[in-house]
């Protein structure tokens, strides 16, 4: 995606500014998109406002893949089911309505701070216009036909993750295909609402488990846990070595300059 913008950039930095953007989403989440766009740009020397430009892009072809295996998930298995294995998120969200407060507060902020400072219109419109040019490289991209097989290619490697693992454990290796789909999508809900999905990962798993897979409650929570535990411990373990590997300092105006 860097390529159309005539930005080039080593494999190594790609792959440990990905670990670092994951190991950083397990504290805050969604922040892990801000820091590997930081460190990326910092290795690299390429600007930060058009290295997560395309990250915004990823995202949003990102969004319309988990729309599609989410459409899928609704026809096999059907909408209701889906809703009630989830239905826990909504009431964690209503758990939590100073987020929402402090949220339109800090937006409020900035729409005053635009409107009253010209200096700050200039820099954010500087900003999102090499973030625009990030963003439109799906469109400008020179090979589209293997930038879609790869995405393809990771969505289907993403879902198949737990038919390849439930071949480990006796109980839950006849999983069929409604049963991996649901999986996925109440696993997607349960990052969203928690970094990592802690406490809700496993609890969504298991009970897509036992309701559309019909597992023995043991057999799913066992499944769903260590499940959990392996990808959390790799996130970890990579995302602690990329930090280390990457070898990239930040100073303090530098890290208010990127926020």
């Amino acid at each position: 995606m860097l390529e159309p913008l005539g930005y080039q950039s080593k494999v190594s930095s790609l792959y440990h500014s990905v670990m670092i953007g994951y190991i950083i989403n397990l504290t805050i989440p969604r922040s892990g998109e801000f820091a590997r766009a930081g460190f990326l740009s910092k290795k690299e020397g390429l600007p930060f406002e058009t290295v997560f430009g395309t990250i915004v892009a990823e995202r949003v072809v990102d969004l319309v893949m988990l729309a599609a295996v989410t459409i899928t998930t609704y026809i096999l298995v059907g909408q209701e089911k889906i809703n009630d294995l989830t239905s826990q998120s909504q009431s964690a969200s209503d758990s939590f309505p100073w987020l929402y407060f402090i949220l339109g507060v800090l937006f409020v902020l900035g729409i005053l701070a635009l409107i009253v400072s010209k200096k700050l219109r200039g820099w954010l419109i500087l900003k999102l216009k090499g973030m625009w040019e990030g963003i439109r490289t799906v469109i400008t991209l020179k090979k589209k036909v293997l930038y879609l097989s790869h995405t393809l290619f990771i969505w289907m490697a993403y879902v198949t993750m737990f038919w390849i693992c439930a071949q480990g454990l006796t109980g839950v290796k006849d999983m069929t295909l409604e049963t991996m789909l649901t999986c996925f999508v109440v696993g997607a809900v349960a990052i969203t609402i928690t970094p990592g999905g802690i406490g809700f990962y496993p609890m969504f798993v298991a009970n897509a488990l036992i309701e559309v897979g019909q597992h023995t409650p043991p057999d799913a929570s066992g499944f769903a846990i260590l499940l959990w535990v392996i990808q959390t411990a790799f996130l970890i373990v990579f995302g602690l070595y990329s930090l280390f590997a990457i070898n990239v300092k930040f100073s303090a105006s530098e890290v208010q300059k990127e926020a």
